[in-house]
């Protein structure tokens, strides 16, 4: 369809000064997005996408056509502009210092710019002038702790250092600490640089005893049901919290005073990765580990409950209890603890037991440590591609008493991606052994009562692919096979020629045909029917019910299938409001003596959030060929 007026845009455009097209960088980007399996091309040459005006002005030949975001915008701002472009024009790589001259004729008009307050953007750049400054004059400042973690109360070493390493004078004027708040300032007597000589500030800060931990902002506070509850608008948006604890630095280059700020971070060398930083923490005394699904009682047996309390800060002694809901009840109440300065962890161990009948509730660790109450685990997340960053996830569990019966005493899990549905179907009753490749393709598949794919597993295990016909051989001589969802090949971007076809990864899913699509479910309220209200999957060996399909999270189900074999007999159908009825998101056949079940309801999310109705459907699954 010709649209008229449409503004063509090259975004393929290459970038000399990036080396890159911006099309490359797009497909650099979207390949960092790895949970979701989102490898991209870097597309090179010409990508032309066209742009309509809805309202406003109307481009004609830009995109920015008639927007000013120079400069010249500001009063007073085009004199900056025309030294800037004069400092661009002199730049010589192998001299920066020589542009210093010209960056002190900037310095004083941003800054008297900045101080208007007229445009906040103005302080962001006075910043980055003065960070401009310090590489024109080789200057580098550092604020390092002696360790990554540090309680309330606690000291630690800051060093704070400076050095220049390119000709002209540099002097240190001083400096100061931001974040905690009745820090003394650090001595700092004014010093002039020696060339290419670092000058070190030993500095001992003791952490203020009211100090909060550092848990990110977003986390503070509970959820309002599936959104982040963030007190501070101002907050959203930032990437992560500002440092707990930061250096700033006043010098003189070349006679232009400047202000550098440093976050205080520890220093230390991987033996892998070389020379690595880590974002100062404020931490709890121990940290408790409830572990993150939920705790599920198939029945009224009591279970023996063990809670990692590990140290953050040396030798530490407390006790440590568990708050249960009412109808609930532990033994003993309270433990004590003593952890060693050599001793990084303990066990409490308590005996939960629920009550006979229906219950749902939540359990909390909670430890006292002198007069400091405890009720968190401390998680660290780290990975070579950003900082590290530490959080405090409640010690809380959710608890759940419900009649949930499983014939299938034996499993074999072929884990995927990543899920924690096998830690669930071991509190179903189950004994779960994780299927390795020498198990798929030699070991004896016989001795499970059924065997579950896990989440993706047919995207990312060769090895299962390559063994697809020892699973429906043991599904045709008895057995149960479960495959839970895996994802069409392609991410809905241009496919490169280089990617393999989907057939590859997906063409053996069942015994027979089944064609994976992208339709899901997202509202998790969705109302659930069945289409085939006999199928023994909604009767044996629990009978499933709308009750079941409440208080579910997050979705009901993705990728479901599109197409498939008429011998597969649909058992369930959901929606979302206004789209068309789904019946691809579960799929039953008998198969030889045995049974085979294709579901992409999310079970990876129902499972660990405890709810009881996807426990008894995925126990009926797990029971099919005993039942049919």
């Amino acid at each position: 369809e010709k649209i008229p007026d449409k503004l063509a845009v090259d975004i393929g455009a290459y970038s000399p000064e990036l080396g890159y097209s911006y099309s490359e960088i797009a497909g650099m980007s979207r390949s960092q997005h790895r949970s979701q399996a989102m490898g991209t091309a870097e597309r090179k040459g010409a990508v032309i996408n066209y742009f309509v005006t809805d309202r406003g002005d109307k481009a004609t030949k830009d995109i920015f056509d008639n927007i000013n975001f120079g400069w010249s915008r500001l009063e007073g701002g085009a004199e900056i502009a025309r030294l800037l472009s004069q400092a661009i024009a002199a730049f010589s790589p192998a001299h920066p210092e020589a542009l210093l001259p010209i960056l002190a004729k900037v310095r004083p008009l941003m800054a008297t710019l900045a101080a208007a307050g007229k445009d906040p953007l103005v302080e962001h750049k006075l910043v980055a002038l003065d960070e401009t400054i310090a590489l024109a004059g080789g200057v580098t400042v550092d604020a390092v702790s002696d360790k990554p973690a540090v309680i309330p109360g606690a000291t630690l070493k800051v060093t704070l250092t400076a050095i220049a390493r390119n000709p002209g004078q540099v002097t240190l004027l001083g400096a100061k600490f931001l974040g905690m708040g009745g820090l003394p300032a650090p001595t700092v007597a004014p010093k002039v640089l020696i060339l290419n000589k670092p000058i070190e500030y030993p500095i001992n800060v003791k952490v203020p005893d009211a100090e909060p931990y550092s848990q990110p902002y977003w986390l503070a506070l509970p959820k309002d049901s599936a959104m982040y509850t963030v007190p501070d608008q101002m907050e959203v948006g930032n990437p992560e919290n500002a440092a707990v604890l930061s250096a700033e630095f006043h010098l003189r280059v070349e006679g232009i005073p400047i202000t550098l700020k440093r976050p205080v971070e520890r220093r230390y060398v991987d033996r892998v990765y070389g020379e690595r930083t880590r974002p100062l923490a404020i931490v709890p005394p121990v940290s408790l580990d409830l572990g993150e699904i939920a705790l599920v009682f198939p029945n009224s047996q009591p279970r023996r409950i063990e809670i990692p309390v590990r140290s953050n800060a040396g030798r530490v002694a407390g006790e440590i209890r568990l708050d249960v809901p009412a109808g609930w009840t532990v033994d003993p109440a309270m433990q004590r603890f003593d952890l060693q300065a050599s001793q990084e962890q303990t066990i409490a161990s308590f005996r939960l037991a629920p009550p006979a009948g229906e219950s749902q509730g939540s359990v909390r660790a909670v430890a006292t440590v002198g007069e400091r109450v405890i009720e968190s685990n401390t998680r660290v997340i780290d990975y070579p591609h950003i900082h590290a960053q530490t959080l405090f996830p409640p010690s809380q569990a959710r608890v759940v008493r419900s009649d949930i019966v499983t014939l299938a005493r034996s499993v074999g899990y072929i884990t995927g991606a990543g899920d924690e549905v096998p830690e669930a179907l071991r509190q179903m009753g189950s004994e779960v052994t994780l299927l390795s490749p020498e198990d798929l393709a030699r070991g004896d598949l016989s001795k499970y009562d059924a065997i579950v794919t896990g989440v993706r597993a047919f995207n990312t295990r060769p090895d299962l692919r390559l063994n697809y016909q020892r699973l429906f051989k043991y599904a045709e001589e008895g057995g149960t096979l479960v495959v839970q969802y895996n994802t069409p090949e392609g991410n809905g971007l241009a496919r490169s020629t280089a990617q393999p076809p989907e057939a590859s990864t997906l063409a053996h899913v069942g015994p027979y045909p089944i064609k994976t699509g992208r339709d899901r479910v997202t509202i998790e309220e969705a109302p659930v029917t069945f289409p085939n209200p006999n199928s023994v999957l909604l009767h044996r060996p629990n009978e499933i019910t709308a009750r079941d399909f409440e208080g579910w999270v997050q979705e009901r189900g993705l990728n479901f299938a599109s197409e498939w074999d008429p011998r597969y007999q649909s058992v369930l159908e959901s929606h979302d409001p206004g789209e068309k009825p789904l019946l691809g998101g579960e799929l039953y056949t008998r198969y030889g003596k045995g049974a085979y079940i294709f579901s992409s309801y999310d079970w990876f999310r129902e499972l660990p959030a405890g709810v009881p109705g996807a426990y008894r459907l995925f126990a009926n699954m797990l029971s099919a060929a005993k039942v049919q």
